[in-house]
């Protein structure tokens, strides 16, 4: 689908429970790969609306270099590496640049280029390693060799140009991050996480909207209220055991909300086992969105709530929360 340019893909395919299929929209923007600046070796192989291919002689690395040289002359900015795939952001749209051994094509060389409309403008440290974008939370994850120090004046330096302002001097200290956020007039908010790993500064930054950040406050003010009411006076209040895995890490527990980290790929079966389990005890679902990336549950038992959030985009650690109203939360014996 094409409109004013730019451009939408969509496939459907058959899902797992009869009577349903799975719908994947992709926004394309407006790149048009004919007028992308290629050394003059490059030859067109194939030409879509979302994606082109060009053959050249050239080895693999030397066109990888030209490539990137040219494409930075024209106002792409390097935005990751993964394996030989070059990543280039303009604004909000990301520019994948897959160039490697043709097959098939007598040792020729082959850049496919494609792209995608990216749902948040988020600068990349100048240098970083690793990094990596998911759309869905929207953040950008990277490694770097410089301080953190080095990685925070970037960013309050490099946003204030586009109207963010951090909410705080300095950096704050989260748990086992240190962590600040910027504010845009819109009320948008970003959020840089930084620690140290392996003698680099790893930096996570989540951008959300306005309307996400007004239903962020609206249930940490829930969550306020409910802890300023008088505890119970019996020492057997309604607890609900919880099942952690014993591999978890960074475990925090409160009676009314428990969090911890696992290792990457695992959040959403530990959720889903929950989430079973609750359900055969008796809690009932209002709201379940489950996907590998992310996701939350809600779930009631009479005036007792339970919501459960994780993130897991596959390269750092997953975050698991569980958050109780009207009942207790333990660690399962």
């Amino acid at each position: 689908l094409d409109r004013k340019g730019y451009k939408l893909s969509a496939s459907v395919s058959a899902a797992g429970t009869e009577g349903t299929c799975n719908v994947t929209l992709i926004q394309h923007g407006n790149v048009d790969f004919g007028e992308l600046p290629l050394p003059a070796d490059m030859k067109p192989f194939f030409a879509g609306p979302a994606s082109a291919s060009y053959l050249t002689t050239v080895p693999v690395k030397e066109s990888q270099e030209a490539c990137r040289e040219m494409l930075i002359k024209d106002g792409w900015m390097p935005y990751g590496v993964a394996g030989d795939s070059l990543m280039f952001r303009k604004k909000t749209t990301l520019l994948n640049a897959f160039i490697s051994a043709a097959p098939a094509q007598g040792g020729k060389t082959m850049a496919q280029f494609s792209s995608t409309l990216l749902s948040a403008e988020i600068p990349l440290f100048p240098g970083a390693k690793g990094a990596q974008f998911s759309d869905n939370p929207a953040q950008l994850f990277f490694d770097s060799g410089k301080s953190m120090d080095e990685v925070v004046a970037f960013y309050q330096q490099t946003l204030a140009k586009s109207g963010w302002k951090p909410t705080t001097d300095s950096l704050i200290k989260i748990s086992i991050y240190d962590v600040m956020i910027f504010r845009n007039a819109a009320g948008d908010m970003m959020r840089l996480q930084l620690h140290n790993f392996d003698d680099q500064a790893r930096a996570l930054i989540r951008y959300s909207t306005a309307a996400e950040v007004a239903e962020l406050e609206a249930l940490a003010e829930e969550k306020a209220k409910e802890r300023m009411k008088p505890a119970p006076a019996s020492d057997d209040a309604e607890t609900l055991p919880v099942d952690i895995p014993d591999d978890a890490q960074e475990i925090e527990i409160q009676r009314d909300s428990i969090e911890f980290q696992l290792a990457a790929g695992k959040a959403r079966k530990i959720v889903e086992d929950w989430q079973r389990d609750y359900i055969r005890a008796g809690w009932k679902e209002q709201t379940a969105v489950l996907q590998d990336v992310a996701g939350t549950v809600l779930l009631t038992n009479g005036s007792k709530t339970l919501t459960i959030v994780y993130t897991d985009v596959g390269f750092m650690p997953a975050e698991v929360s569980i958050d109780a109203t009207g009942i207790g939360l333990e660690r399962a014996k």
